[in-house]
């Protein structure tokens, strides 16, 4: 959903600014022509866009010291969809990958039921990649849960150390990175999203209402999350 946010010109990474939407698409059209010969199935794992943004921003504020405050980052990023980095209307990417390998190969799964109830994700997960669900539930309970946001913070966390990549310099940054959006940044990204949401639910059969996520734009619902934001 969201794409690497540097380009390369030689040795010199530049940090890409706009074009996201862009990038998303030719992604998609790369591995559809890379994946022409095989027997393909594309599964997308969403998240509650407020809480998914909220997890993002934590996410640039810690690795890369994104010195903007929250309401601003939501507020241009609304403002030029084309060129969000954390686009929320997951809609618009998935249609473009069931354009590409047919709808009866692109499946959609909660990221929400992984964390309330990891084994019937996992039997899900097992269906759609036509794997043994008993090996893909001990592996997914095996999994490190090593997320938090002290723990994305500390540099000398052996977790964080294994997920960073050595080219990304870490830039410390003075914001502080909040657990919940204020109401109307939370208005903007029900608008922006509930349409989509509703397209998604239908088509792939998922209770997405279930799990928190806005199915009509006249519904805003509570703006709070979670602790575990900083989950990347």
């Amino acid at each position: 959903m969201t794409g690497s946010r540097w380009n390369k010109i030689g040795t010199t990474r530049v940090l890409r600014e706009s074009g996201f939407r862009e990038l998303r698409a030719a992604s998609a059209e790369r591995l559809r022509e890379s994946l022409a010969e095989a027997d393909v199935r594309v599964l997308f794992t969403i998240r509650e866009q407020r809480s998914w943004l909220l997890s993002n921003f934590a996410d640039l504020v810690l690795r890369e010291g994104l010195s903007m405050e929250l309401a601003d980052w939501v507020r241009i990023g609304l403002e030029r969809p084309e060129d969000f980095y954390a686009d929320p209307d997951f809609d618009r990417t998935i249609a473009i990958y069931e354009s590409l390998f047919g709808r009866d190969r692109v499946h959609v799964l909660a990221y929400e039921q992984m964390v309330a109830e990891p084994d019937r994700f996992a039997r899900a997960l097992a269906e759609v990649g036509g794997l043994p669900a008993a090996e893909v539930e001990r592996r997914l309970r095996e999994l490190p849960r090593s997320k938090t946001r002290a723990e994305l913070s500390d540099r000398d966390n052996p977790y964080v150390s294994k997920r960073d990549n050595p080219a990304k310099r870490h830039v410390a940054s003075n914001i502080v990175a909040p657990t919940t959006l204020d109401d109307a940044s939370a208005r903007a990204i029900v608008a922006r999203c509930a349409a989509g949401n509703a397209a998604l639910s239908e088509r792939f059969g998922i209770a997405l209402e279930r799990w928190g996520y806005t199915l009509s734009a006249s519904a805003v619902g509570e703006s709070a999350v979670g602790e575990n934001v900083a989950a990347g």
